[in-house]
């Protein structure tokens, strides 16, 4: 086993899309069995023609005893045939891996909490609304209650806040959960530092939610004091 591990790993780096008798060929090449019968061979019956004559019995012909080695040999092309197409899928950039695919979400998280936060630093509560989506929601919590603002009253609520300043998001965003992800922010409100957890819940490239996870705190004068 050891023999055909060694011949599909070396042929299926090759990638080569051959056909099946090339490639039972190079597998009995790389395993020494080269000028033995071919296993295509041992898979077709042999015939045998024979002249109708009075009073002869007609001979039955007797098969061949097969090799233990033919389905070994059908299988091992079976294999080396995948592993070549999987080969040129990922040489051809057909399949993304799932690295690309994660940097790719958190890259367009961590989009949407810069521009969620430039937005209410800059009073511009339609760019507040723009990274959610139809449904989504902001769920604040200043400490007494938690308070669920929809897209329709994200615009009021944004404007009849005082205004937030010096929003910084403190590291980078960390996946929580599927399309889920958390960070920390700080930002200066009234001539106070505040500092909290948020998460943000992806649906497509916008925001479904974003929430405080636990009240906000105080920790210390404004930035700017």
């Amino acid at each position: 086993m050891r023999q055909l591990e060694d011949a599909l790993r070396q042929l299926a780096e090759r990638a080569e899309p051959l056909p099946t008798e090339v490639l039972i060929a190079r597998i009995e090449t790389e395993l020494g069995w080269a000028g033995a019968p071919s296993a295509v061979a041992e898979r077709e019956e042999p015939t045998m023609v024979t002249h109708q004559q009075p009073d002869i019995e007609t001979p039955t012909p007797t098969p061949p005893p097969r090799s233990r080695r033919g389905p070994l040999v059908a299988a091992a092309v079976a294999v080396v045939v995948i592993l070549a197409g999987v080969g040129i899928a990922f040489a051809t950039g057909v399949f993304e891996s799932e690295s690309d695919t994660a940097a790719a979400r958190l890259a367009v998280a961590t989009e949407l909490v810069d521009t969620f936060n430039q937005g209410w630093e800059d009073e511009d509560p339609e760019l507040v609304v723009s990274v959610f989506t139809d449904d989504g929601v902001y769920i604040d919590f200043d400490g007494s209650a938690r308070n669920t603002v929809t897209k329709d009253d994200m615009v009021s609520h944004v404007l009849s806040n005082p205004r937030v300043t010096n929003i910084d998001r403190i590291g980078e965003l960390t996946q929580s959960g599927d399309g889920t992800y958390t960070w920390v922010e700080e930002f200066d409100v009234i001539g106070n530092r505040y500092g909290g957890e948020l998460e943000i819940e992806l649906e497509g490239d916008l925001a479904k939610r974003i929430e405080w996870l636990d009240a906000y705190e105080e920790i210390g004068p404004a930035s700017d004091s």
